[in-house]
């Protein structure tokens, strides 16, 4: 059986659940203690504190730090040492068994990250992202302190899926048709994460959009950008569907390189709840008719 024993693969299963769950509970700390909320007469999205009662324990640094404490314990004393990380464990584990013991640990590793799928929590946790950087009050929460680590957390856990995805390709294997076997009625959740976004199909499909190899550096918001193509789109000057905008910003824009299509998709979409779909007010480039 090569490097794995019946017993390391049952620890296997167990260390890389116990993995999504410490990320889940970074991402839970994220959802439980912020909200978007939209003013619909200016037409922005603003990030708010949630003000729990005493009872509850409001002290987000203090939280922040023992779910720090929580992770670091994992990474650093449960994975076994002839591995570099948990991609490392994956991709060992893929290349020694066949697709049936591969759905297993899939299947597993999904439903332990059914937090990071929800729409909600997807948004909430772009928008922190993206405007983090921007946002005076934003980044005085999470630039320092244990705060920013449970955003890192996020951030390493969402990089560590898309490697699996990735790897999943390797092996022909459809992750976001399995993801769809767990949750298929649920109309929160968020499968594209497990679905890599290709442009071109494998079958030799044609592009939806040629890429002309020009690639623009955008300095301001990202969503400046995708509010000026929707206003665009809607008001006729642009006949493309919202998926080969999406496509045009990603490939032509080098700040969307690293963003999701189905994020962008989501920002170009006329909808309150996509946080980073509207930017404030002094910033939009207003398209007049």
């Amino acid at each position: 059986m090569g490097r794995f024993t019946e017993r390391c693969i049952e620890n296997l299963l167990g260390e890389l659940q116990v993995y999504a769950e410490r990320a889940n509970e970074a991402m839970s700390l994220i959802v439980d203690n912020f909200q978007l909320t939209y003013d619909a007469q200016e037409d922005t999205v603003d990030l708010t504190r949630i003000e729990h009662p005493d009872w509850y324990g409001n002290d987000f640094e203090k939280e922040c730090k023992v779910r720090l404490e929580s992770y670091e314990s994992i990474i650093n004393d449960d994975i076994d040492k002839q591995f570099e990380n948990y991609f490392d464990l994956v991709e060992s584990y893929f290349s020694e068994f066949e697709d049936e013991k591969r759905y297993t640990l899939l299947r597993k590793l999904m439903k332990s990250s059914s937090l990071f799928l929800q729409h909600q929590s997807l948004v909430l946790y772009d928008f922190i992202y993206d405007f983090k950087e921007q946002d005076c009050e934003l980044r005085e929460t999470f630039e320092e302190g244990c705060a920013n680590f449970a955003l890192c957390i996020i951030d390493d856990f969402y990089s560590f899926i898309r490697e699996v995805v990735d790897l999943c390709k390797v092996y022909k294997i459809d992750a976001y048709e399995i993801a769809v076997g767990l949750f298929p009625t649920s109309k929160d959740i968020e499968l594209s994460l497990f679905d890599k976004d290709y442009i071109a199909e494998e079958d030799g499909a044609k592009d939806p959009i040629w890429k002309n190899g020009i690639t623009m550096n955008w300095k301001g918001q990202n969503n400046v950008l995708t509010d000026m193509f929707r206003q665009a789109k809607n008001k006729g000057y642009l006949t493309n569907s919202i998926p080969d905008i999406a496509i045009f910003l990603k490939e032509n824009f080098s700040c969307f390189a690293n963003t999701k299509l189905s994020t962008i998709e989501t920002q170009l979409k006329n909808n309150s709840s996509s946080a980073n779909a509207f930017p404030k007010e002094e910033k939009r480039i207003k398209i007049d008719n």
